[in-house]
């Protein structure tokens, strides 16, 4: 078993019933669920410093920056978004033993000051990706990975 699953000694239906009580009373928005089939999918937007790291940032300027490369969006025009889509999967392995596997894909999206999208990034729970971002306003390019 690994980090994305959990297993817990409940029947199937308390699992269940516990399950859909506590998504539906927090910032998740169930898009689907089926009990016969045991999927549960869930969608979110967060705040992207609380869930990925995108490493640190240095700039000559104007104006100069230091620090964390998620934070200095928060002090630009500029905006990075964070969406993300769960799927929960169900299913008993014993008579009051329920297993729950979570998949978890997420969409960081950076949007330049001028509304245009400068970069996404795509990966799921524990995983990364990298892409190209502008570093300077005379055209260079840096990879960033978060």
């Amino acid at each position: 078993m690994d980090k994305t699953t959990v297993t817990l000694d409940e029947s199937y239906d308390q699992a269940w019933e516990q399950l859909i009580n506590f998504t539906s009373s927090r910032f998740f928005a169930i898009d689907n669920y089926e009990k016969d089939s045991g999927l549960m999918t869930l969608s979110f937007s967060s705040e992207p410093g609380r869930f990925i790291d995108c490493g640190q940032i240095s700039t000559d300027g104007p104006p100069s920056c230091e620090g964390d490369y998620v934070q200095w969006f928060s002090e630009r025009p500029a905006t990075l978004d964070l969406d993300g889509r769960m799927n929960l999967n169900v299913r008993e392995v014993a008579q009051d033993q329920t297993e729950i596997d979570v998949n978890v894909r997420y969409v960081a999206t950076a949007t330049g000051a001028n509304g245009v999208q400068a970069a996404q990034w795509s990966f799921n729970t524990g995983g990364s990706d990298t892409q190209q971002v502008r570093a300077n306003n005379f055209g260079a390019t840096q990879t960033r990975t978060c």
